[in-house]
């Protein structure tokens, strides 16, 4: 066992995913941008973020419903997830993904160690994808036809 991990490593981790609205206008794969302009958004993941027990997360549009974000957090173990969802920042963090006007929803998969190694080695990733400009009304619409991209 590393010098680096928490209680949190005896227990097999736990993969949750979070649904929730974000207008459009939200780039939310520009992090940077989103810190930048104090969107509320951004500024709402920080209690999620320093969270003890979480190990990563990855967030993106839904291609066939690009209006939901799916929010995807590692943990070490559900206690580390119970935990958060106990703690004084999880309200705050809860209220602002029910800004879209819907209440976030969230599943829970127990993983194994397999599993979640293998997420954190690359082989799921989220990633933008740019194109030349200027692009045709014709190359947009093939673009968002593509499965996946939104």
């Amino acid at each position: 066992m590393a010098a680096s991990t928490t209680q949190y490593d005896q227990d097999q981790p736990v993969l949750s995913h979070t649904f929730f609205k974000a207008d459009l206008s939200i780039d939310v794969n520009d992090i940077e941008a989103g810190y930048e302009n104090e969107i509320p958004l951004f500024k709402s993941l920080n209690p999620l973020l320093d969270a003890p027990g979480r190990i990563d997360s990855f967030w993106g549009r839904i291609a066939e419903a690009p209006e939901t974000v799916l929010l995807a957090n590692l943990w070490y173990t559900q206690k580390a997830l119970s935990d958060f969802e106990s703690s004084p920042g999880y309200a705050a963090y809860h209220t602002a993904l029910s800004a879209g006007g819907v209440p976030p929803t969230t599943t829970y998969i127990d993983t194994g160690k397999q599993q979640i190694e293998a997420m954190l080695e690359g082989r799921v990733s989220i990633t933008t994808v740019y194109f030349p400009t200027p692009v045709t009304a014709e190359q947009k619409t093939q673009f968002l036809n593509l499965r996946g991209l939104v």
